[in-house]
């Protein structure tokens, strides 16, 4: 940027005459020139000024003519008048990014951003809250003073280190004292034919069960020992029947216990002045989800599509007729991802806003369907694409949506409010598919990529950062970089009439340039090389056969030769083939020409019928149809002569043609996904371009001027009818990947990145996925450090989630349903949609001749497992959730001079109750907050809870159990004391002190026009008028 570097001094200064003349004089006076804008007003001026500098003296003059200058030289200035076209015109403008090293959280930022706007008028400041940088865009005056401004704000903040210590005491004392007396017996009756029985037994078996059948259980020991089976008795009675009475037992207590802990903990917290800081001492208590709710950690997992009973938390919203893409930003710039879905029969897009960062709702915004045109009655053969980026400096995201029978891509202006401004279409190629976004040209500004299905091509378009985009050059890039001749023959000519031709050439890189290496054009015809046009006019009759030959401007060049032939005819003939050539076509593919004549009299008979190379033509209509073929080691070109013969009587005519035809063999074609990602580690943007026609995938290495050229080892061969691509980092290696999904066959293939751009299948692809495939998401689904790979599948109506195991790895996990019963899903995006750590995803469904929807399944943590093992791969995740258990503090300090600090101080305690309901543990939660001022590297006691629990128990005979005295030979008596202390001592020690200096701000801006005049040079007050004296009293 251009500095002016006038000489230094100040000059006394008395000019006179009109604008451009004093101008000049004062240029003169400094050492430099002046240049003036031919829309410059004429006045007359008088500049007056006493030892002034240059940046004085022309910010007066300025101000008096109504004018700003800036420089183009270092000894030269431009003055044109002070209008905002003139400014919009010349005024200079730069970019500075400037860093908030004293900002500690968002609203330090957003609150130097907010005085930047006010004191310094600029609107083009861009925040980045996570680097905590501002960049301004405007002119050198408003950079400086931006800079002058965060200068003087930006201050270190003063430091404080708490060194806070909790000090905890636990007494425990329990005492047991008495004799608990019996209280019970038992009471057995032996009539005189049991005594008889048991006199009479000859065994120790016959006596253990006649023992049993009088003791019950007592006896049931299974034991040879007689003692054992019957216990201590008294016998009572002893006429017909005697009665046994058991021997009641006593126990006697005489405990006491004393249990003391002392512990303490120290925590040293580093804190800013006037900034919370917060830290937890403690541990993670697990609670299993199975106490919770009896569908959370089981096994038994079963997926019911579209049922009522669906066990993830998912929910519908309405979209419009066939939404086939989805695409998820932040369209409110508030912090919150919402979704936006184009909807191919309504030829709409659907805004769904994010109400709630907790709950994951959406509602449809104001204006919500965009209309993108005229509805269709029945969807396109190809669907269109949508993608979202920022494409200007409002910070906020717009839309991008391709239209593929208009051939357009409809740019869509945020107005950060959820609304959108009225479409603007850029023409692109033929059937625009997908649509991918990114900086390819490293201006800092989004850009865009879109393939074209039915060119073969990608066509880039570059952002000047107001939402308008330009063609890349070498835009579009086409696939089909094979070099052919596309001229097939050439016109016949007439003796002495100018001739003209142009012969033609497809893919190659750069210029061509023709030749003929045999034969000859006929007399009188020149070749020029370069355009490959051949002109002149023939001198004599005949055929002339030559050879030509075109070659590209590659290294080494590509070159291909044909045979072509030019009849020069001494008069115009009667009949003749009017078709001036035929296009190549391509191998493999339908070939359909129609030949045409001019002159003669119908009906046309043609010949051959058999043309070679898989071709044929009809005899009655001149129609050359079928599939062109190259056999091995033939030629890639192939003539024939068509021959044509009228009706005429009594003679009939006939007509010749000669024709080459060189099918083109490109091995990338039909377009229909790309992925961006920078494949190869040089920082510059690259493409993956799923070719649905050849099953492939091309590799474009971005060259970061908006250009590409493909990859070595391009194009990969992938599954059968590729639909749908991703990139991501899936084995670990800090590589982007590469996963395709693939229709026809049914699976997922991963290709793995080896660093160069270049692609290796991994170790267990393909992934087999449900019946007709359609979209696929990556994502830690997880957060198990492995990415993962989600899969839709439209036949079935479920989504399968594959998550990755390590190096590339992938186990089948779940299959839940994508949406409602009769949906057909057709695109998936993974997205944080509520605050938490796990991502969600959102799924577009399609319903046949109804309005589909979009169904987001919200928290994959209760959705995809954490697979340890492979035993357990149907297991919810997770299988417990964590409490914390133990002291967060948060303390807040603000510094004061005398070595004073005011603290804000929040103490929570939490901890095991020791009880439980229907087996989940209580947790109690203690709080305490304190405001206090203290003294720094004093120990200060700030507080204290304290808990005392006492019980009391007596266990014994009623009524003896009271008697004082002989209370102790009757009952039990037991007494428990729990007491615990908590204190709690803070020391803050000063680590820095803060910059209490005052500083005047000088904030407000000119209302005038000359508020962003010329350099930025602080005004001369304006004259004050005199005080006038009072009149003389009468």
């Amino acid at each position: 940027m251009p500095r002016l570097k006038p000489q230094n001094g100040k000059r006394s200064i008395d000019l006179r005459g009109d604008t451009k003349t004093v101008y000049e004089q004062l240029a003169n006076l400094f050492g430099i020139s002046a240049s003036f804008d031919p829309d410059l007003a004429i006045r007359n001026v008088h500049l007056r000024l006493d030892d002034a500098d240059f940046k004085t003296a022309v910010s007066v003059l300025a101000t008096q003519t109504g004018t700003f200058w800036r420089p183009l030289t270092p000894v030269m200035m431009f003055v044109a008048p002070d209008t905002p076209e003139k400014r919009r015109q010349y005024v200079l403008e730069a970019e500075q990014t400037f860093p908030l090293s004293a900002a500690v959280g968002p609203e330090d930022v957003t609150e130097v951003l907010r005085i930047l706007r006010d004191i310094t008028g600029s609107t083009h400041i861009d925040l980045d809250s996570r680097s905590h940088t501002i960049t301004v865009r405007d002119t050198p005056e408003r950079l400086a003073l931006a800079g002058a401004l965060i200068q003087q704000i930006e201050r270190a903040r003063g430091e404080v280190m708490l060194e806070i210590e909790l000090l905890e005491v636990d007494r425990n004392t329990a005492q047991k004292l008495g004799i608990e007396p019996p209280s019970k017996a038992q009471l057995f009756s032996l009539p005189p034919n049991l005594i008889s029985q048991l006199n009479q037994a000859t065994n120790l078996s016959a006596l253990q069960t006649l023992l049993a059948g009088i003791f019950g259980g007592a006896a049931t020991g299974g034991t040879t020992s007689i003692s054992s089976l019957i216990p201590p008795l008294i016998a009572v009675g002893g006429g017909k029947t005697t009665f046994l009475l058991t021997l009641p037992g006593a126990a006697a207590d005489f405990s006491d216990a004393l249990s003391l802990v002392q512990s303490g903990r120290q925590v040293l917290l580093r804190a800013q002045d006037g900034k919370p800081a917060t830290f937890f001492v403690g541990d993670r208590f697990p609670v299993t989800l199975s106490l919770l709710s009896g569908s959370l950690g089981t096994s038994g997992f079963t997926p019911n599509p579209g049922g009522a009973s669906n066990p993830f938390p998912s929910t519908s919203f309405a979209a419009g007729i066939g939404p086939v893409a989805l695409v998820a930003a932040d369209f409110e710039n508030n912090g919150l991802l919402d979704l936006a879905a184009v909807n191919e029969i309504d030829n709409s897009v659907t805004i769904l806003l994010n109400q709630s960062g907790s709950q994951g709702t959406f509602v449809q915004a104001t204006g919500s369907p965009i209309s993108l045109g005229t509805p269709r009655a029945t969807a396109p053969a190809t669907a269109p694409a949508i993608a979202s980026a920022t494409f200007t400096n409002s910070g906020c995201h717009d839309l991008l949506a391709s239209d593929p029978l208009a051939n357009t891509v409809n740019v869509l202006i945020s107005n950060c409010d959820g609304t959108f401004q009225t479409p603007v279409a850029i023409p692109v190629g033929s059937n625009p598919t997908a649509i991918v976004t990114g900086d390819f040209d490293g201006d800092g500004k989004q850009d865009f990529a879109v393939a074209n299905e039915d060119d073969d091509s990608i066509s880039i378009f570059l952002g000047d950062g107001t939402g308008k985009f330009a063609s890349a050059p070498n835009s579009p890039f086409l696939f089909s970089r094979q070099l052919t001749i596309s001229t097939t023959s050439l016109p016949d000519g007439v003796l002495n009439t100018p001739y003209g031709a142009t012969l033609r050439s497809a893919g190659g890189t750069g210029t061509v340039t023709w030749s003929i290496p045999a034969g000859s054009l006929p007399s009188g015809l020149v070749l020029n090389a370069s355009t490959g046009a051949i002109t002149g006019t023939a001198t004599a009759a005949g055929t002339s056969a030559l050879t030509v030959s075109v070659a590209d401007s590659s290294n080494p060049p590509q070159s291909l030769t044909t045979a072509l032939s030019i009849t020069i005819n001494a008069v115009a003939p009667a009949l003749a083939i009017s078709t001036a050539s035929l296009p190549n076509g391509s191998v493999g593919t339908p070939y359909d020409q129609i030949l045409t004549v001019t002159g003669g009299t119908g009906p046309f008979a043609w010949g051959p019928t058999s043309l070679g190379n898989g071709l044929s033509l009809n005899s009655s209509t001149g129609e050359i149809t079928g599939t062109p073929t190259i056999a091995t080691g033939q030629p890639p070109s192939f003539t024939f002569t068509a021959t044509v013969t009228d009706s005429s009587v009594p003679t009939a005519q006939t007509a010749q043609k000669q024709f080459t035809l060189t099918p083109i063999t490109a091995a990338e074609r039909g377009p229909v996904a790309m992925a961006v990602n920078d494949f190869n580690g040089d920082g510059k943007q690259d493409l993956a371009i799923v070719n649905q026609t050849t099953d492939n995938v091309a590799i474009l290495l971005g060259n970061g001027d908006g250009t590409f050229a493909e990859g070595s080892g391009s194009p990969i061969t992938v599954g059968k009818l590729p639909v749908a691509i991703a990139s991501g980092d899936l084995a670990g290696s800090a590589r982007a990947d590469l996963a395709v999904v693939n229709q026809t066959d049914a699976s997922v293939t991963i290709l793995l990145n080896n660093g160069d751009a270049t692609f290796a299948p991994g170790l267990n692809s393909p992934l087999t996925t449900a019946s007709t495939p359609t979209g696929v998401a990556i994502a830690d689904f997880n957060q198990d450090g492995h990415v993962d790979i989600a899969v839709t599948s439209q036949a079935a109506n479920t989504f399968r989630v594959f998550l990755g195991v390590s190096a590339g790895l992938f186990t089948l996990a779940f299959e839940p349903p994508a949406g409602p019963n009769g949906t057909f899903p057709t695109a998936i995006v993974a997205a944080n949609f509520v605050n938490g750590g796990f991502p969600d995803v959102a799924i577009t469904n399609n319903v046949s001749g109804t309005a589909g929807d979009v169904t987001v399944v919200l928290s994959p943590a209760n959705l995809f497992s954490s697979l340890g093992n492979s035993s357990n791969v149907q297991q919810p995740y997770p299988g417990s959730e964590y409490v914390d258990l133990g002291v967060k503090i948060k303390a807040t300090p603000t510094l004061h001079p005398k070595n004073e600090v005011t603290l804000q101080l929040e103490f929570e305690i939490r901890a095991l109750a020791g009880s439980s309901v229907n087996g989940i543990p209580v947790i109690s939660n203690r709080t305490l907050s304190q405001t206090v001022r203290v003294k720094e590297d004093e120990p200060t006691l700030i507080g204290g809870l304290t808990d005392r629990e006492e019980t009391r128990a007596i266990t014994g005979l009623p009524g003896f159990a009271e008697i004082p005295g002989a209370r102790y030979a009757f009952a039990s008596k037991s007494h428990s004391l729990q007491d615990t202390e908590l204190l709690i001592v803070i020391t803050p020690r000063r680590l820095r002190m803060p910059e209490h200096a005052t500083r005047t701000i000088f904030a407000g801006r000119d209302i005038g026009a000359r508020s962003a005049a010329g350099p930025a040079i602080p005004q001369p007050p304006l004259p004050q008028p005199q005080l006038q004296p009072p009149p003389p009293q009468p």
